[in-house]
């Protein structure tokens, strides 16, 4: 998509910009302004992104449209000057012409259409031309933006790997988290450091609100539903927070769960018992998360929903041991309000193992060894099935003389959080790795790797 735009210096005062060509377009900005020191000199900024193969018609047909029906009879006559002599003051514009000049921009990346737009008009008004804001109009998601309180700011991410990565991410414009991100590459459903997560689903500003200026990030595949654009009437506009207690099972893509320990400090982490009291002995995996929404009449349940990160099913408490589904407007007066303990799955128990991939296809349990073929097993079941000097694997039937031992560390997660592709090589050291993001060390010892081995996992 090419970003064009067009300014038109008018000969006298110019009537209604009507039939505005927007057909096939969907962003688009349009402004009038008049000269600081001569109200009667007029002039009209457009800023519209088009395809490359539709510019020159786009131009012809809306300068058609212009001298028709933007200027009185006779007066319709257009002709090109550089935009430069065009936003000047000078006398030797003959006042029976209208002036036009025609700009392409290239965007570059992490550049948006609105803040092309911020840009333009920031030119316009240092040539002394005064905005008149009861005749700027946009498309929809455009003028939100123009009219949102949004301040640029900063944050530094950090992205898990089997080497943490660090990336400086500038954000100009309103925007969700998730759309932020993404134009560096990165998909995402998380985001936290050692006192909060936030959802990708939440505002920009909220890195701002919550003095978020590092922060680590997970991944996720980016057919995710967190990818589907919100409602433009439902965002930016007067969001609010407010901050429950999670317990970390709840979260479908979990946070402060990487290999690398040193990223988040388990200690930093603030947890909650069943009773409401904060504990980090009773529950470490109690994070504290933020909530947005934009309707204060919603309830609580609903909110948990909209927000992306939790399991389809969660339940959720209150120390005081109110009954019933709450309304955010009732938890409003203070935003640091615990109301859940224990937010878990309907059934699941919070001790249940993350290592289902990777079990022996005996007896079911944890596998600690791999055969040569690749397929897990573990130690006591090979050691039954052992006749004399060989062994058959028991999936492909492969007679083999040895095992190899497999480590899988506590916390461990089947699915690399760099690529989110499962782990499905082991080093010499036994410890499992994603090889799309293998760099020539253990993830977990930090040993020298020389050679990998693929194995099978058992779904």
């Amino acid at each position: 998509m090419d970003t064009i735009t067009i300014a038109v210096r008018w000969c006298c005062v110019p009537q209604a910009h009507i039939n505005f060509v927007t057909d096939g377009i969907t962003k688009w900005y349009m402004s009038r302004w008049i000269y600081k020191h001569s109200k009667t000199k007029n002039l009209t900024i457009i800023c519209v992104q088009v395809e490359f193969k539709r510019v020159s018609a786009y131009i012809k047909q809306l300068l058609s449209v212009m001298k028709a029906l933007w200027v009185e009879p006779g007066r319709g006559s257009m002709d090109w000057e550089a935009l430069d002599t065009l936003l000047d003051d000078t006398p030797l514009v003959p006042v029976s012409t209208n002036k036009y000049s025609v700009t392409h921009t290239t965007m570059r990346p992490g550049d948006s259409f609105y803040y092309h737009v911020c840009n333009t008009v920031e030119l316009v008004k240092g040539r002394a031309w005064i905005l008149r804001r009861e005749l700027t109009i946009a498309d929809k998601m455009t003028i939100l933006k123009l009219h949102s309180k949004h301040e640029p700011h900063s944050v530094t991410l950090l992205v898990p790997g089997t080497a943490t990565r660090m990336i400086h991410v500038r954000c100009t414009e309103p925007q969700r988290i998730y759309e932020l991100f993404k134009k560096y590459g990165l998909t995402c459903s998380n985001v936290w450091d050692s006192r909060t997560s936030l959802s990708a689903t939440a505002p920009c500003t909220a890195l701002c609100d919550h003095n978020m200026t590092t922060v680590n990030v997970n991944r996720i595949a980016e057919n995710d539903a967190l990818g589907q654009e919100p409602e433009v009437s439902n965002f930016y506009h007067n969001m609010k927070c407010i901050r429950i207690q999670a317990k970390r099972d709840a979260l479908k893509h979990r946070p402060y769960s990487t290999h690398h320990r040193s990223v988040v400090d388990a200690a930093q982490l603030p947890s909650a018992s069943v009773d409401g009291t904060c504990s980090n002995e009773t529950q470490p995996d109690c994070i504290s998360v933020a909530l947005y929404y934009y309707d204060r009449m919603a309830k609580l349940g609903d909110v948990i929903k909209s927000d992306g990160r939790f399991v389809p099913s969660v339940q959720y408490s209150n120390p005081e041991e109110w009954s019933g589904d709450r309304y955010v407007l009732e938890l409003e007066p203070d935003n640091n309000v615990i109301i859940t303990g224990t937010v878990l799955p309907d059934g699941s128990n919070a001790e249940t193992t993350h290592v289902e991939p990777y079990t022996c296809p005996y007896c079911l349990e944890d596998a600690n060894a791999y055969l040569e073929c690749g397929h897990l097993c573990c130690v006591s079941c090979t050691r039954r099935a052992k006749k004399k000097n060989s062994l058959a694997c028991g999936v492909c039937k492969k007679e083999t003389t040895s095992y190899r031992p497999l480590e899988i560390p506590q916390n461990f997660e089947s699915t690399c959080f760099a690529c989110c592709k499962g782990k499905e090589w082991v080093t010499e050291c036994g410890h499992l790795i994603c090889v799309e993001c293998y760099i020539g060390r253990c993830p977990v010892c930090s040993n020298p790797v020389t050679t990998l081995k693929r194995v099978f996992m058992s779904y």
